[in-house]
């Protein structure tokens, strides 16, 4: 498991001007930066390919999700279910289990 007491921060001398905040491993391998740009805020996570979120118990957006579309599901996650588009003409909406059974929703 890695060690996640090794990470550097670096931001900007004054956040409230359009700075980012950069959160790196000790190795500045994986990143993730957070920025506001007057409008939204953003992210972006930097050779992860997870954004592990814990105590939250409720996700709740004003608007859409956009998801790439996918040939198939990733890997499969115990305990875990996925939901993805399919790389169909027009795409198709489809939830994979996590014994890896893919089912079409739309």
């Amino acid at each position: 498991m890695a060690d996640r007491r090794n990470f550097l921060v670096e931001y900007p001398d004054d956040l409230t001007m359009n700075g980012i905040l950069t959160i790196q491993d000790s190795g500045k391998a994986d990143s993730a930066a957070f920025s506001h740009d007057g409008t939204d805020f953003n992210t972006a996570l930097t050779n992860t390919t997870d954004w592990n979120v814990t105590g939250i118990t409720t996700f709740q957006l004003p608007g859409s999700i956009k998801m790439a579309e996918l040939a198939a599901a990733p890997a499969d996650t115990a305990g875990y279910g996925q939901l993805w588009v399919k790389n169909t003409t027009p795409c198709q909406l489809w939830f994979t289990d996590d014994a890896g059974t893919d089912t079409q929703i739309v």
